[in-house]
């Protein structure tokens, strides 16, 4: 794994691979899970695993949902953790701001953050 993903992010991306839908794992408890609901096509959904924050997308990461996505990041920095995830198996679409708003929201943080699961367009 890239240097910068870390050995939290990655014990995270591990825990996120083993997941069902909505961060369900079949019984493992989370803690303080929550589904923000679905707004302009995107759910967001924010469970805490073992080792860090980790941000559930499904729908459409686009320029009327960057905005929310970023609050959404930028809230589980709040605490510091040593990484966040974004499970990126269920957005269905991605467009330049959405793009934009993955890259940009933990960059300026310098902590690890990283994406699980992309799938490409078919």
């Amino acid at each position: 794994m890239h240097h910068l993903i870390g050995a939290a992010a990655g014990r995270a991306w591990g825990e996120v691979m083993a997941m069902g839908d909505h961060g369900q794992d079949h019984g493992q408890d989370h803690g303080q899970d929550h589904d923000r609901g679905r707004r302009d096509g995107l759910a967001i959904t924010v469970w805490h695993s073992a080792v860090c924050p980790v941000i559930g997308l499904r729908g459409e990461l686009r320029t009327t949902t960057a905005a929310e996505f970023a609050r959404e990041v930028d809230h589980a920095l709040t605490p510091r953790p040593a990484a966040v995830v974004v499970d990126l198996s269920r957005p269905a679409f991605c467009d330049f701001e959405g793009m934009g708003a993955l890259i940009g929201a933990c960059a300026p943080t310098g902590r690890p953050c990283s994406g699980s699961r992309p799938r490409p367009a078919g």
